[in-house]
């Protein structure tokens, strides 16, 4: 990551040099470090614009026969766009990241199609805090931050599968107030492998669910992947939270081909049961059940 941030340092300085650290950066976004592929992605915007403003400027400045030789010997201009690169934040990281929580947390703007810029982040308040609440704080968050991928590195069918690329934040499924609480978490694997976690919350009170699966199929006839593992819940107690998970494939010529995402009807599914509870044992016989989620 170091390295990234080295390389378009230099370029955002030396112009004639972009196009040879464009090549290398973009072989960057496959590197197995988050923050590495970021940089590398943050970098490559900027140098690419700046690349494409500075062809601009010399086309309509010298012909074509001087355009090489201006370009290798011009510096860059005060409002080149690359400078940006090194440009400090006009707030702290510590700032930015609460103002980017406090718009995560407005559904409104999260589903809006506007771009997210520094101008759209809601203004948060600066914050002194003595260290010792400092130290309280980043404990929590140790505390808090939990990798995605645990719960699917856990079970051995699934880490079978290889090494997650990206997981993404939750998708709820259903409303908080249903006695099916359902999220979704994506996690995406190179070889165009996808498994899908479903995270079941049972808020039923005296009712034990087992056998909990979710029914999936192609929205409107589209069938870019295909289902071919399912791991079912075994069994989700009162007010417990279990996962179920569903494993998706698809050949790389049928998503080179279909433009857009791709999109699923779901259907939880399972055996419920009455419990007892003083002994916690199961009442009557179980019944199968299933209850509609949202569209993924």
């Amino acid at each position: 990551a170091a390295t990234v941030s080295s390389l378009a340092k230099i370029a955002s300085h030396q112009p004639h040099i972009r196009t040879s650290v464009v090549i290398l950066l973009k072989n960057c976004l496959r590197d197995d470090d988050d923050e590495t592929r970021d940089r590398a992605a943050t970098a490559l915007k900027i140098l690419t614009v700046a690349i494409a403003e500075e062809e601009e400027n010399i086309c309509s400045d010298v012909s074509q026969a001087d355009e090489v030789d201006q370009f290798q010997k011009k510096k860059p201009s005060e409002d080149d766009i690359a400078l940006q690169i090194h440009s400090p934040l006009s707030f702290s990281f510590n700032k930015l990241e609460r103002s980017i929580q406090a718009y995560m947390l407005d559904h409104e703007v999260m589903n809006s199609e506007d771009l997210l810029t520094f101008e759209s982040l809601p203004p948060v308040d600066d914050v002194v805090e003595d260290e010792q609440s400092t130290d309280n704080i980043a404990a929590l968050i140790r505390k808090r931050k939990v990798d995605p991928t645990d719960s699917v590195y856990a079970i051995p069918e699934l880490a079978a599968l290889g090494k997650i690329f990206r997981s993404s934040p939750s998708v709820h499924l259903t409303e908080s107030e249903t006695e099916y609480v359902v999220e979704c978490v994506k996690h995406i694997y190179s070889d165009n492998k996808v498994v899908l976690e479903f995270k079941v919350k049972n808020t039923v009170e005296n009712q034990r669910l087992s056998m909990v699966g979710v029914a999936i199929t192609g929205y409107n006839g589209e069938n870019i992947y295909d289902a071919i593992g399912e791991l079912k819940a075994p069994r989700i107690s009162y007010s417990c939270t279990e996962s179920c998970f569903i494993v998706l494939e698809s050949e790389e010529s049928v998503i080179s081909a279909f433009a857009g995402p791709s999109a699923f009807s779901l259907e939880l599914q399972f055996m419920t049961c009455a419990i007892d509870e003083e002994t916690n044992e199961e009442i009557g016989e179980s019944l199968e059940e299933e209850y509609c989620l949202e569209d993924l």
